[in-house]
């Protein structure tokens, strides 16, 4: 089994701090702390950047939604995007194996989310 380190689970100030993760919270209309937020870090030739993942839901129903809160933003980032910081893993015909599945794990989730910014990062 793979552990990653640099895995933590936000809490309800570190949440209401960032931006991005406050705007998710209203637009909810939910308080911080009824969010949960897994943190990690990227590193690669851009830097380092922190990623997000927010789980709405349980991710049997819905996946989580993965955001690059450092670094390039919308399409500057990339134009593979879903808005300013929310990444866009996969698209929407990709064949299973290149999704995220529940069995993958936090760490295959923020592997998913590492390779799509070194991505972005050769792009631009």
């Amino acid at each position: 089994m793979k552990f990653d380190h640099t895995i933590s689970r936000l809490d309800e100030d570190e949440i209401d701090r960032n931006q991005d993760l406050r705007r998710i919270a209203e637009a909810l209309d939910v308080e911080p702390e009824d969010l949960l937020v897994h943190q990690a870090l990227a590193d690669g030739p851009f830097g380092r950047y922190r990623l997000a993942a927010v789980f709405l839901l349980p991710p049997d129903l819905l996946d989580p939604r993965v955001y690059c809160l450092d670094g390039p933003r919308g399409m500057h980032a990339s134009k593979h995007r879903n808005g300013e910081a929310e990444l866009c893993l996969y698209y929407k015909n990709d064949p299973p194996e290149r999704r995220w599945r529940e069995r993958d794990g936090l760490v295959g989730l923020f592997d998913l989310a590492r390779q799509h910014v070194t991505c972005e990062y050769i792009w631009r």
